[in-house]
């Protein structure tokens, strides 16, 4: 059994047996209303370690003053003052029949967690009680939610909303985080009875869950749950991972399957999908069979407003494109010799949908204790207090630099990572700002969140096609986006030379985005680079901790572009182009002067992620095996320091 109920009425205080008898009274009313899964139980530590399991928690009290009161609340208050974990899903009402000094102090926490206060009993059980449609029959719904880490599942999610909605213009579809599955709508929790969802997971780390899914992750795969925890939710899964780990699309795999063991109704085949061959290789083909799987339940029609059209074979680079120009390849795009190998056109409506622009949708991640109260949505704001070149030669610049994490009340160990949130470059905001018609970028969503060094994606080009005046720009961004015909265009044009969506942009002068909000709308999120930690958080005598942490990078640089002609039978020299990295750029121009002596007033924005498995065993004397093929050696300097 769960250590809380879904909604929980818990009483406490000096006087315990006072506080019991309002709350079983409560209980009554609530359940004479409907409210079935009202339960009443005592305060407990965990009680208050189980807050993100229930949709409603309503505390009784009966206390005197702020001091000590009975053992049971005691453990529940000194848990929750000290916690970190954000209830944002929860309904709280705190009912205080004593002094109201308890009342107060539990009120007020609540509320710094997150949650969603309610003052009046009446409102209380208005709130709770089943609306008349829910009573008779289950409202029908369709969700798509993502566990995302580096934007992937994201973008994957938004773009089957779009297309959903394209092919059933009626279809109403909720597109969030996989950590918001207690959120409501008309009523009723995204992943609740009567819910189709379709869930879109990558899998990060050793087999970790995406900070936007880490939430749910740990409260599905709970062997306590109940067999019909999700009784009456449809759902499907596509797995996003990379077969250069060994667990491949392993929280896809695990949430499938898990879903199944706790009650709801798989509609559709689990997908897989493999980015070190190519997320769309496999991401396609299941979109493929998504619609007529959804088809079959009634929820979108038979594809008549959208019908699948075949864009004609993949059309050769050298048929379409001419290398007697510098610069990029794209520039030498010839639409008239794309259409006369692609008769079939480049219809818009069998390509791609724009994404509506929208704010960030993401959902603070539940944090680990030891993470502090800051995240991937809200960074620290860290002090650099020290840097210094482990290596600067044959083409490698390798940097250690020291942050000071104090202030963010984390508490690292050796075997963790930090997350690092850079702002794009200015290069890329240069080209935003030209192709806005303005003279700086001024919008903090563009500038920090929106990547525009991403390689732009079929919805991005389908985007930047309808915002040119030019019909020669707009059908280049529409012949990139066409499958299969525009396959081998993309591949030369921007996977090999790892074409960046601020250079497209930059190479269509008629492309003008209506507004700074818009174009980060279209972009894919920028996600946080994550960086091994390379220190120990102990004094030198280990008798004391300093949360100054260390970390090494290589500064990324390298040339991508190679072969390109060779590859797609073109005339003239490989065109090869010049990369590096956003984030290790970022930081080692910022921390140069501090390699001069200086002191710097600029700070890094970032947030700790601890590992649950990456440590060193307990016994100090017990002999240890480093292997560290990617990590690299940095992970291992923290370890030996310890």
């Amino acid at each position: 059994m769960a250590e809380i109920a879904r909604d929980a009425i818990l009483y406490g205080g000096k006087d315990v047996a006072k506080a019991q008898k309002a709350a079983e009274d409560l209980l009554q009313k609530l359940v004479a209303n409907g409210c079935d899964e009202a339960k009443a139980a005592p305060l407990s530590r965990k009680a208050a370690a189980s807050l993100n399991e229930a949709r409603s928690v309503i505390v009784v009290l009966c206390g005197e003053g702020d001091g000590a009161q009975e053992p049971n609340f005691d453990r529940f208050w000194r848990y929750l003052k000290r916690s970190a974990d954000r209830v944002d899903q929860l309904t709280t009402a705190v009912l205080d029949i004593g002094d109201g000094a308890l009342g107060a102090l539990v009120s007020k926490r609540f509320e710094e967690l997150g949650s969603t206060p309610i003052t009046d009993v009446e409102k209380v059980v208005a709130a709770l009680k089943p609306t008349a449609s829910s009573t008779t029959e289950i409202q029908e719904r369709l969700c798509v939610l993502y566990a995302s880490q580096t934007g992937n599942a994201e973008c994957i999610a938004k773009d089957v909303k779009v297309e959903i909605e394209a092919r059933s213009p009626t279809c109403s579809v909720v597109v969030k985080p996989l950590d918001a599955w207690r959120e409501r709508v008309d009523g009723t929790e995204l992943i609740g009875k009567g819910a189709t969802c379709i869930i879109i997971a990558s899998t990060t780390g050793n087999g970790d869950a995406p900070d936007n899914g880490e939430r749910f992750w740990r409260y599905v795969r709970k062997r306590a749950q109940p067999s019909d925890l999700l009784e009456g939710v449809r759902y499907c899964v596509l797995g996003l991972g990379d077969t250069n780990y060994d667990k491949f699309c392993h929280v896809g795999k695990v949430l499938d399957g898990r879903f199944a063991e706790v009650g709801a109704d798989r509609f559709y085949e689990l997908g897989c999908a493999d980015e070190a061959m190519g997320l769309e290789h496999a991401v396609d083909p299941w979109l493929n069979g998504l619609w007529p799987a959804l088809c079959g339940l009634g929820l979108i029609g038979d594809g008549s407003v959208r019908e699948k059209v075949d864009l004609g074979e993949p059309v050769p680079v050298a048929c379409c494109c001419s290398t007697d120009h510098a610069g990029l390849l794209l520039r030498g795009f010839d639409v008239d010799k794309f259409l006369r190998e692609n008769p079939r056109g480049l219809d818009e409506a069998q390509l791609p949908k724009v994404r509506e622009a929208s704010s960030a949708e993401v959902t603070a991640a539940e944090e680990n204790g030891r993470a502090g109260a800051f995240s991937a949505v809200r960074p620290f704001e860290a002090p650099v207090v020290g840097a210094s070149v482990l290596a600067d030669a044959n083409g490698r610049r390798v940097v250690h630099v020291e942050l000071d994490l104090t202030a963010s009340g984390a508490r690292y160990e050796p075997g963790d990572s930090v997350g690092v949130r850079c702002p794009n470059d200015h290069e890329s905001l240069k080209a935003a700002a030209a192709a806005l018609g303005v003279k700086e970028v001024s919008s903090s969503e563009l500038i920090h969140n929106a990547d525009l060094s991403a390689a732009p994606s079929r919805s991005v080009l389908r985007a930047l096609a309808g915002w040119c005046s030019d019909t020669k720009e707009r059908d280049l961004c529409l012949a990139l986006a066409a499958r299969p015909a525009g396959k081998l265009l993309y591949d030369a044009c921007v996977a090999r030379p790892r074409l960046k969506a601020y250079e497209l942009l930059a190479a269509l002068p008629s492309c003008r985005p209506p507004s700074e909000a818009a174009l980060a709308g279209a972009l894919p999120r920028l996600s946080a680079r994550y960086y091994s930690v390379a220190s120990s958080p102990l004094t030198p005598d280990g008798a004391a901790r300093k949360e100054i942490v260390s970390l090494c990078f290589s500064v990324v640089k390298y040339e991508a572009g190679a072969g390109t002609n060779a590859a797609h039978s073109l005339e003239g020299a490989d065109r090869v182009y010049a990369r590096k990295g956003l984030c290790t750029t970022w930081l080692d121009e910022l921390v140069r002067p501090v390699l001069a002596g200086k002191t710097i007033t600029d700070r890094v924005p970032c947030f700790l992620k601890p590992s649950e498995a990456f440590a060193l065993p307990e016994d100090p004397d017990a002999p240890i095996l480093m292997v560290g093929p990617g990590t690299g050696v940095a992970p291992f300097v923290g370890f030996l320091e310890h």
